[in-house]
């Protein structure tokens, strides 16, 4: 993609992201999530995935309260099916105290071509969650995520919007705790590199709903 349509392609958003930070009291108050994402083939059958995420209290990226380091082995399946294990490494951060979360993750999906444009996928994950030092209850989490996804081209900028969601079930809860909606787009910046910005919709039990600027870079070798 040339640098100069991406360029003008980020200023659009940044803008609009002020624009709307300024106008809309529900965005001026949401968050702001940066993820990072490294895919490297070990052959065709295996993959390593590494990934960091910083959330923040606000959509300009500043106080950040979350820190999640993320690592593990993927085994791609027969039909477009894989399984994966990782390994996450979380912290949040609060006034009063700090939390530390050890995480292992069980991951399955399945993802298809449905047309020349269209593409899905879906994705189930368990979470075992430990706590450090009885700061929350160690319990797990079950995840369900399916996405559609466009392959789209304006003049010589590709862009593949998707549109996604995600329910999460807790046995500490034994219920629905909370539910994402994801809305935003991808940009390949080359063969490698993907750039990605979206809109999600946190919704959690019990509390205020996040609205949140989710962006970032996915790394493939």
């Amino acid at each position: 993609m040339h640098k100069k349509n991406f360029s003008r392609f980020v200023f659009a958003i940044v803008m609009v992201l002020l624009f709307l930070s300024s106008s809309d009291p529900l965005l001026a108050e949401g968050q702001g999530w940066f993820n990072n994402a490294l895919n490297l083939t070990i052959d065709k059958d295996f993959y390593l995935t590494v990934k960091s995420q910083t959330r923040s209290h606000d959509i300009s990226f500043q106080d950040p309260f979350v820190y999640i380091l993320e690592g593990g082995l993927g085994c791609k399946l027969p039909k477009s099916f894989f399984i994966a294990v990782n390994y996450r490494r979380q912290t949040s951060k609060s006034k009063d105290r700090q939390i530390d979360e050890n995480r292992l993750i069980l991951d399955a999906g399945w993802k298809t071509k449905i047309n020349k444009t269209f593409n899905f996928d879906w994705r189930f994950r368990s979470d075992i969650r430990r706590f450090e030092q009885g700061t929350d209850v160690n319990h797990l989490r079950f995840r369900l995520y399916i996405r559609l996804t466009a392959n789209i081209k304006i003049g010589e900028l590709n862009l593949k919007p998707f549109i996604a969601e995600e329910p999460f079930w807790d046995t500490k809860y034994e219920a629905f705790s909370q539910n994402r909606l994801y809305l935003g787009s991808s940009v390949p910046l080359g063969e490698k590199v993907e750039f990605v910005i979206s809109y999600l919709r946190q919704d959690l039990k019990d509390k205020d709903t996040n609205h949140i600027i989710y962006t970032g870079f996915n790394l493939k070798f």
